[in-house]
């Protein structure tokens, strides 16, 4: 059994081109409390499930510290907007 499908390695591909065109274009860290770090990674706002890993519209350009504290903070992070919840799915 394949520990990533086909599509997945396909989008994941996409992903990463995509991913580094992005933090060229907006390298500073969009934390919405003000963050004077550079960006190394994306932070995907409403998670990169399925078809949202490639859903531009919710990515973020993020720092490390920031990118980390969302993970660990969910509820602060989806009260400052720094996530966003999907609708339908549970607190």
């Amino acid at each position: 059994m394949r520990r990533v499908s086909l599509k997945r390695q396909a989008a994941l591909r996409i992903y990463s081109k995509r991913r580094r065109e992005f933090l060229e274009n907006r390298p500073a860290c969009e934390f919405p409390g003000g963050c004077t770090e550079p960006a190394t990674t994306i932070q995907h706002l409403r998670g990169r499930s399925g078809a949202r890993l490639l859903d531009e519209a919710w990515w973020a350009s993020s720092c490390w510290h920031h990118n980390s504290w969302a993970e660990d903070n969910t509820g602060l992070a989806l009260a400052s907007g720094w996530l966003v919840r999907i609708e339908g799915e549970a607190s």
